[in-house]
């Protein structure tokens, strides 16, 4: 996993490579926040374009991913982009019950794409 700042969009950038299942997914959460945290930063992409995902807890990993971001104290102001090979049902979900619980969440199949959303639609 690789953490990067985009200054000038004001955007950490978090890249995964390898195998991406649910304990992976809570460490990047963990990573994500404290970069945020540090850096001041209010905008997240989550690329994991270089992964290889498994789904090993479908709907149930994606609801105790979205309680994490509740307990680490997410700013809904911090809108967050997913960056995927390919969308699946579980990213679906994923998006649409972490839009419910208030977060700025969108997941794309192109980079470019999520930081157009990113710097132009969340500012």
């Amino acid at each position: 996993m690789t953490i990067s700042q985009l200054a000038d969009e004001n955007v950490v950038e978090v890249a995964t490579n390898g195998l991406v299942d649910h304990g992976a997914r809570k460490e990047i959460i963990y990573t994500a926040w404290a970069a945020l945290d540090t850096s001041g930063c209010d905008k997240l992409l989550i690329n994991k374009t270089d992964s290889t995902r498994f789904f090993d807890r479908q709907m149930s990993g994606a609801l105790s991913i979205i309680k994490l971001m509740n307990d680490l104290k997410f700013s809904p102001n911090t809108a967050i982009a997913g960056v995927y090979n390919q969308l699946e049902q579980y990213d679906e979900f994923f998006e649409v019950m972490a839009q419910l619980k208030g977060f700025s969440l969108r997941n794309f199949t192109s980079r470019d794409d999520a930081l157009a959303w990113l710097c132009h639609e969340c500012s």
